[in-house]
């Protein structure tokens, strides 16, 4: 059994690569279950699905750990896949971030909040320490390749 978490900013194309990598996994994410994505995420683990991802900015590990501890419990192999935030892609970023629809805390065109976001991220953002945070694997994936 395998635990996915993503992690990059937002409009990086972490649902796109998940959705495009990981087709046939339980995908959850908080923008599209709200708060309730965290406990379809403990009935899936508690089902034993084989394949989980969690689609979500997965910032420090803080956040992290939320995950990975009950899904270590469980037997649960994880692997981040980071896509990470380069300053040569803000603008690019903040154009995707504005452009979504219909998503349900950023307004399409809300370029002012795109760009608080992002840059909640990058002061908040920490780097996975896959032996401090019990993690199996840590993969990067290039911006360019999303």
């Amino acid at each position: 059994m395998k635990l996915i978490l993503m992690m990059g900013p937002p409009g990086a194309g972490k649902t796109t690569f998940a959705k495009e990598q990981f087709p046939d996994a339980v995908r959850l994410s908080q923008d599209d279950q709200g708060t309730e994505h965290y406990e379809l995420f403990l009935n899936a683990i508690r089902e034993n699905a084989p394949l989980i991802v969690v689609d979500r900015m997965n910032f420090n590990p803080q956040q992290r750990l939320r995950y990975v501890a009950p899904a270590k419990v469980h037997g649960y192999e994880v692997s981040v896949y980071e896509i990470p935030f380069e300053e040569k892609h803000y603008e690019h970023l903040v154009l995707r971030i504005a452009l979504r629809e219909n998503h349900p805390t950023i307004a399409e065109g809300d370029e002012n909040t795109a760009r608080r976001v992002l840059k909640f991220y990058k002061s908040s953002v920490k780097p996975v320490d896959c032996e401090a945070e019990d993690i199996d694997h840590h993969h990067v994936i290039p911006m360019e390749a999303t």
